[in-house]
């Protein structure tokens, strides 16, 4: 039988394994339950609060928030938590087993209730509260499959209870129908894949989601008015004859006859790249636009057949991330192609080639993700009706920097809202973005990006200004200027007699080094101004002591600037320095089980150096600060001090600490990192 730790291990161990991270507060919340400190009510309780507190989070002042697989990594972690009398009978495997498949089946539930919302949204129809409430706690884990059908009816009746002697419109029942609708849309999107795709499928996917409906008695939905006093006691579910929502004219059979011979021909668009794919896909999309087969509800059941094309595919295609303003473009677009690739056969439809190479790519879904659904804290008003795309290679791009998400930088344009990842850009460019600024930047094909642990930064020269104005801050000479400065008032009555001169040897002292014996020579030299006699012996005294301030203070700006050029060229280089991902050899060893990590590496002997010369490298190209954030797991501030996304963030910390800990006998030497030199 398992105890409370173990089947929280089993929880976290779950979550590791996919790279998912887990929100320090979550982690608080699971030790105080392990402890004893609550019960399963309170903790439940607990987990609530933290995670309201989490949505609300502004970390800085950017608007960055916390990014959202946190967000549903915690949520994963109470439903598993919540399974304990499951899991308590259970084996230690069974329970990880258990645990997998649950993050696994709840990040499916997430991908679908996300997707069944948006399709809705795309077709400006709201939801109601409820269905988005129990969708919400569906998504969450908070009952099974099964269930999700007797509580989407049962809440049904209360949607249509809450209306009752309330006048509705037209809106109001599309509300009332999508939350009809949406328990069939999340039995589809969970069904079996079909053998073949085609005009068929496409029936049946339609009758499924719109045979059903609720419609005033005596009144067609689309003609209702406000005068037409329509009550819920006035509404019935129709069973709509299929048939009767086909277009049967011969144009449509003969077109929906070339889309089935196109998929079968293809053989269901399996077997192709990615992007043989998108190119394929694009085509049929388009040609289904022009086609619109049904007589009412194309969109919605276009959309879910192409995604589970996809899916039979081996592709991904998730329009949960399209916001209406794109799908708009997107739609116009794909007429015109579909028209053109019928009289010319081979032309390029941008938006809606740009649409779906969005789409089906899961990082840059996940990109888009973090950015549509934290809308609130990137700042950028009424998402849904802008048109939200991630950059495309070798495209200028200029706008307004709106904020960012761990993993993104939000650009106004004049036409979009671009949503570039942050490791596209440099650490330079990064840290050079202010809130409301101009930003201009490309990005180029992403060749190199997955063999790059931390990227160069590169540190442009010292400019003669820069190293003046470095000279002038230093408290030492600043002292020295002091003293020129009083021996220049008790000599000439004016303390900024020399000043020029001060100027000058900052710029270039090895031109002034006879500027000593130049003032002991002849004081009256150095100024029309120094009309003094110097016959006194304290005259004299003092004008050997000016002469040796300022050898002094020459020689100190030639020492603090070839320091601080020194030390400048030192952080170029360690900023300079690109740390690779380790080879494959290290990278296997690190995905084997931690019991046979161990022995891998001891039957190597080079790569345990090879271990040990990685982590020096990471040591070496990271500050002392950013080494202390990777040891404590601060992929914030990591990521922001070196200039990259906070999941690259992470990829550092597991990589660098996972061979930390397997050569914990070899510590790495930290004598390589150039130590900073005190220029005061």
């Amino acid at each position: 039988m398992l105890n409370t730790q173990e089947i929280v291990n089993s929880a976290i161990n779950s979550h590791t394994i996919k790279n998912i991270p887990l929100h320090p507060n979550t982690i608080l919340a699971l030790q105080g339950y392990v402890k004893g400190n609550y019960s399963l009510h309170e903790f439940n309780t607990i987990m609530d609060t933290t995670v309201k507190a989490l949505l609300s989070e502004v970390r800085n002042l950017d608007g960055s928030s916390v990014p959202l697989d946190i967000i549903n990594a915690h949520h994963t972690i109470q439903a598993i938590i919540n399974s304990y009398q499951k899991l308590s009978n259970t084996s230690n495997i069974e329970a990880n087993n258990y645990c997998a498949l649950i993050v696994d089946e709840l990040q499916e539930r997430r991908t679908i209730v996300a997707s069944a919302i948006n399709t809705h949204i795309l077709n400006n129809v709201s939801l109601h509260p409820n269905t988005l409430t129990v969708l919400e706690e569906y998504a969450k884990g908070s009952y099974p499959r099964n269930e999700l059908g007797i509580i989407m009816d049962s809440t049904e009746k209360l949607i249509l209870n809450s209306l009752k002697n309330v006048k509705i419109n037209a809106a109001t029942i599309n509300t009332i129908n999508a939350h009809h609708r949406m328990k069939k849309i999340v039995d589809l999107y969970q069904e079996p894949l079909p053998e073949k795709f085609d005009s068929s499928y496409l029936k049946y996917l339609h009758e499924c989601l719109f045979s059903e409906r609720f419609e005033p008695i005596g009144h067609d939905n689309y003609l209702l008015t406000s005068k037409d006093d329509i009550t819920v006691d006035m509404l019935e579910l129709k069973k709509l004859n299929p048939n009767n929502m086909f277009k049967e004219d011969r144009k449509v059979q003969e077109s929906l006859k070339k889309f089935d011979q196109i998929l079968r021909e293809k053989n269901n668009l399996k077997g192709l790249s990615r992007q043989q794919f998108i190119g394929e896909t694009v085509g049929l999309f388009s040609f289904f636009n022009l086609i619109h087969p049904f007589k009412e509800d194309n969109e919605i059941t276009q959309r879910l057949f192409f995604e589970k094309l996809a899916k039979a595919a081996g592709h991904t295609l998730d329009f949960s991330v399209v916001t209406k303003q794109r799908m708009l473009r997107a739609n116009n677009d794909a007429i015109w192609y579909a028209k053109r690739l019928e009289e010319k056969g081979n032309v390029s439809g941008e938006v809606i080639e740009h649409l779906f190479e969005d789409i089906s790519n899961s990082e840059k879904i996940d990109i888009l993700k973090d950015a549509i659904y934290n809308e609130a804290t990137v700042k950028c008003k009424d998402l849904n009706n802008t048109n939200i795309i991630i950059p495309r290679d070798n495209i200028v791009y200029t706008g307004t920097y709106k904020g960012s998400t761990g993993n993104a930088i939000m650009i106004d344009t004049k036409d979009s809202c671009v949503v570039c990842p942050k490791d596209r850009l440099t650490p330079k460019q990064l840290k050079e973005l202010k809130i409301g600024g101009e930003f201009t930047f490309t990005v180029s094909k992403e060749e190199n990006l997955d063999t790059v642990l931390i990227p160069e930064e590169k540190l442009l020269s010292l400019t003669d200004d820069e190293i003046i104005e470095n000279l002038k801050k230093n408290i030492t000479l600043q002292e020295k200027v002091k003293e020129i400065e009083k021996l220049s008032k008790i000599l000439y009555k004016d303390p900024q007699i020399l000043a020029e001169y001060i100027m000058m040897i900052n710029k270039n002292p090895e031109n002034y080094k006879s500027l000593s014996d130049q003032i002991v020579n002849d004081p009256k030299s150095i100024s029309e101004r120094a009309n003094k006699k110097f016959q006194s012996k304290t005259d004299q005294k003092d004008i050997y002591k000016l002469g040796n301030a300022i050898d002094d203070y020459i020689a100190s700006v030639k020492y603090r600037k070839n320091l601080i050029i020194e030390r400048h060229n030192t952080e170029q280089k360690r900023l300079g320095t690109v740390v690779k991902m380790p080879s494959k050899e290290i990278q296997d060893i690190l995905n084997l089980p931690k019991d046979m990590q161990k022995k891998a590496l001891e039957s190597s002997p080079s790569l345990h150096i090879e271990f040990n010369k990685f982590i020096n490298n990471v040591v070496y190209r990271l500050s002392s600060i950013e080494y202390k954030e990777l040891c404590k797991a601060n992929y914030k501030a990591l990521s922001e001090s070196v200039g990259i996304s906070e999941k690259k963030a992470r990829l550092i910390t597991k990589v660098v600490m996972s061979c930390k800990e397997l050569c914990r006998p070899l510590k790495p030497v930290r004598s390589k990192q150039p130590q900073k030199i005190n220029i005061n």
